[in-house]
């Protein structure tokens, strides 16, 4: 039986207990939202893909509320991927009762439990001691979705979705510091360097850091994601034909589907029913590799029976197990594009994404911000060839669904323009990605 000491001896490797602890590079647009969540709720959740960041945030999180007044010994972090914890909610219990007795100060107690999903009944734990302290609890995709989360906590926590870096972090990471117009300006041929890097091999945040042994760590996720994410969590046998299934969604990235299409077009080689595709397809949109965008359209059911359009939440994992990248950027220049609006989703809770398909035009983005509709294109290069297509298209949308301005994303023009009372704003990539929330305000307040 392990004793109060022998628990606070292996605690005490993860916490903040007189001793500093590294805790990485901040991501403060997780941190932020963490702290002020808990000035206002007890629990907050961190669901997200396996590897992008969510241990190290909960930590930053700690650090950051120890430098607003917390003592450290008020803050008790419990990581459920060190072995030499059992992983079961009676040592949940045993922990807390020895950190009561060891080391905690005051009734101001944060509780951090990382990977709560290796604990069975862990909401309980959390559920009986809610009303006495506040919690930070991450878990992976695979194990707790949002809405599992809730599910669990009956509704008392509010959910922070963790991805890959945004571009202004994969900056942060490679040491450039975006905090105002002027920083751009003065950094912008090495962010221009850096923005081929991004879009080619993704922000994962550890093989950001460690590009020696980049393609390494990534196989190593992407192995994982598929035997602990989906095959283990599901009791799936046909490993083969999920991980071809994976593999043609990121070789088709930026791309319509629908499940019909897929049998049709591989069924000598995949030989999956179409029920069983759409279950697949499913399992691995639950293990946060893949989302789907629907077509924007005020009928549910013209919405649910439209293709989808499918992307990464890392373009590393298309790179490596997809098509060629110089013959296919504009994919993954949308695809980065598509990330992006997935984070805003946590500044603009209310922010839902779309494509619209008409005969004749197309457009990649509908952001729907509340009764505010604003049409996005992503263009590579605009040219005299594409120029016209690229305008019509969002002039009809916008005709036809009452929308003000929208934005064409591309790599070589900067202007707003006009046309037929329609407002359409051309931003370069890095621009966009470095502001896309000013630009959505702009056109959701104007």
């Amino acid at each position: 039986m392990i004793t109060d000491e022998e628990y606070i001896s292996i605690l005490s490797s993860h916490n903040f207990w007189g001793k500093n602890i590294d805790t990485g590079i901040s991501r403060n647009f997780y941190t932020d939202k963490i702290i002020k969540f808990l000035n206002g709720i007890n629990i907050v959740t961190e669901s997200g893909i396996r590897r992008s960041g969510k241990s190290f945030i909960s930590m930053q999180a700690a650090l950051l509320l120890i430098k607003n007044g917390y003592a450290p010994e008020d803050i008790l972090i419990i990581n459920f991927d060190d072995e030499r914890l059992e992983n079961d909610i009676k040592t949940l219990d045993n922990i807390y009762n020895a950190y009561k007795k060891l080391i905690k100060k005051t009734e101001n107690n944060i509780i951090i439990i990382d990977e709560a999903q290796e604990v069975p009944g862990w909401e309980k734990f959390v559920r009986t001691y809610s009303e006495k302290a506040k919690f930070i609890i991450t878990g992976s995709s695979s194990k707790l979705l949002s809405s599992e989360f809730s599910t669990l906590l009956s509704g008392r926590n509010i959910n922070i979705n963790v991805t890959p870096l945004s571009f202004i972090e994969y900056l942060r990471f490679n040491n450039i510091i975006i905090k105002d117009r002027k920083d751009l300006a003065i950094n912008l041929e090495n962010i221009l360097k850096y923005l081929e890097l991004y879009i080619k091999f993704g922000g994962m945040p550890a093989p950001t850091l460690h590009k020696d042994i980049h393609q390494e760590l990534i196989k190593s996720y992407f192995d994982t994601i598929i035997l602990k994410d989906i095959m283990d969590r599901y009791k799936i046998r046909e490993g083969d034909k999920l991980k071809f299934l994976i593999k043609y969604y990121l070789t088709n990235i930026s791309s319509l589907i629908t499940f019909n299409n897929i049998y049709k077009s591989v069924k000598d080689i995949l030989l999956l029913p179409v029920k069983s595709i759409q279950r697949y397809s499913e399992y691995i949109e639950t293990s946060g590799l893949i989302f789907f965008t629907k077509k924007f359209s005020y009928s549910l059911k013209e919405q649910e029976n439209s293709p989808k359009k499918v992307y990464s939440i890392d373009n590393s994992f298309s790179y490596y197990f997809g098509y060629n990248f110089m013959e296919n950027k504009g994919r993954f220049i949308e695809n980065t594009v598509a990330q992006e609006f997935m984070r805003l989703k946590n500044i603009i809770p209310l922010l839902e994404i779309y494509y619209y398909r008409e005969k004749g035009y197309e457009i990649d983005f509908i952001i729907k911000i509340k009764n505010t509709i604003t049409p996005v294109q992503v263009s590579y290069l605009i040219n005299e060839n594409n120029m016209k297509r690229e305008v019509k298209g969002l002039i009809d949308f916008s005709k036809k669904f009452n929308a003000r301005s929208g934005i064409i994303v591309n790599s070589n023009i900067v202007e707003e323009k006009s046309y037929d009372g329609i407002k359409v704003k051309f931003v370069k990539l890095h621009d966009w990605l470095i502001n896309s929330k000013e630009y959505l305000e702009y056109y959701e307040e104007n």
